[in-house]
């Protein structure tokens, strides 16, 4: 995975080795990137892991891996909050014609891990994960296809799976997963 950085509006660009992953297949991979204030976050599948970690100049110079165990693990969402609170989502146990479960992880300001991983089950055939950040500080996000793709009976229009958290710093996190 290569991290490209641009100071000149795209004129010349700069190429970054983020993480090797020598492959001869395409991985049906993505990325993500998020922006608060003057931090940057990257997230990235390697190796059916996810990871993420903060771009500094060109490159990232940490990667923090999605915690604990899980079964092949793809496309990576990240969210910022105005508190500096980071949420990444990623699917697991998605393969083509398959879909699989959410999961995603709070971190605190300081890329820490807050509370257990949460996982919904029900994120349908071709979809990824969307996170955002909400003007309270909560997060929220769903796994949806995109419109794009066509419509047929094994993949349905929108049969998300849904999460709602509040921000680590509230008095009493809310960690449940609903549907809408």
């Amino acid at each position: 995975m290569y991290l490209l950085t641009s100071v000149d509006r795209g004129r010349t660009f700069h190429g970054e080795s983020v993480s090797k992953w020598n492959i001869g297949a395409c991985v049906m991979s993505s990325e993500a990137f998020a922006q608060q204030k003057d931090i940057t976050l990257a997230a990235w599948e390697t190796e059916k892991q996810v990871y993420f970690g903060k771009i500094n100049g060109n490159t990232v110079p940490q990667s923090i891996g999605a915690p604990g165990k899980g079964e092949n693990r793809k496309y990576p969402a990240l969210a910022m909050n105005s508190k500096g609170e980071t949420l990444l989502a990623w699917t697991e146990g998605t393969a083509r014609k398959k879909g699989g479960t959410l999961a995603w992880q709070l971190y605190n300001s300081n890329l820490q891990p807050e509370g257990a991983t949460g996982k919904a089950d029900g994120s349908p055939v071709w979809s990824f994960p969307a996170v955002f950040a909400r003007p309270d500080g909560t997060f929220a996000g769903s796994t949806k296809r995109p419109r794009a793709w066509p419509a047929s009976p094994a993949v349905p229009r929108l049969q998300p799976a849904f999460l709602a958290l509040r921000s680590a710093t509230a008095r009493s996190p809310d960690r449940r997963p609903s549907h809408p």
